[in-house]
């Protein structure tokens, strides 16, 4: 059997190696692909502060003039109250980061990064605009059922702490007042049934402003 060869011209020679070098890298290729790299500077959240994510993080204006709004998610479920030192935090990053304070400031928390990315309701907010001269909040995290039941208890008591229209951010350290019963033996007392969403209380009877019983019911 007669074999044939073929002599190509030297242009066409030419393409052939630039495609067989072509095939052959891509088929040798070992780089690793980049990293994905997060939208936004991430603080370093100090102890005691829920971690979050800053999520969205949008500045606008000059540097001596910014607007900035920022949305952030929570890395865990967090507690009512535990949600105001986050947004503390929040709000001081916010004003420290930059050499000049940002002229609006809004900060949104989210108990998701979905939640954060396309907005909504956020579950709290910081903010402080132009006029004012510090921060306010929102706080839409609702209580646990043992949470309810212990500010019902000691609402029932006159214990409950009143709390401060003008301090929505909780940033005023309340004062505590001792209480005439505070060392008494006998005080009422509650139980918490989380799964029956029940609470059983129970009273002492006892003799008025005095810590002993009382001689007959």
């Amino acid at each position: 059997m007669r074999s044939r060869s073929m002599i190509l011209p030297a242009g066409a020679r030419a393409a052939a190696y630039v495609a067989l070098f072509a095939v052959s890298a891509a088929g040798c290729n070992t780089e690793k692909p980049a990293a994905v790299k997060l939208c936004c500077d991430q603080p370093r959240i100090p102890p005691g502060v829920p971690a979050f994510t800053v999520v969205i993080d949008e500045v606008t204006g000059p540097s001596d003039g910014q607007d900035v709004k920022m949305r952030v998610a929570f890395k865990q479920k967090t507690k009512r109250d535990d949600v105001y030192p986050a947004l503390h935090f929040l709000y001081r990053y916010a004003m420290t980061r930059n050499t000049f304070e940002p002229t609006n400031f809004v900060g949104e928390v989210y108990a998701t990064e979905g939640g954060a990315q396309t907005g909504g309701n956020p579950i709290a907010k910081v903010w402080r605009d132009r006029e004012s001269k510090g921060p306010k909040c929102e706080n839409a995290v609702p209580l646990e059922f043992a949470e309810e039941v212990q500010r019902a208890f000691d609402h029932s008591l006159n214990r409950a702490e009143a709390e401060d229209l003008a301090d929505t951010c909780h940033l005023n350290e309340k004062k505590k007042v001792a209480r005439f019963d505070e060392a008494f033996k006998h005080k009422p007392t509650f139980k918490v049934d989380a799964a029956t969403q029940a609470a059983e209380v129970t009273y002492p009877y006892l003799e008025t402003g005095k810590d002993q019983y009382v001689p007959a019911l």
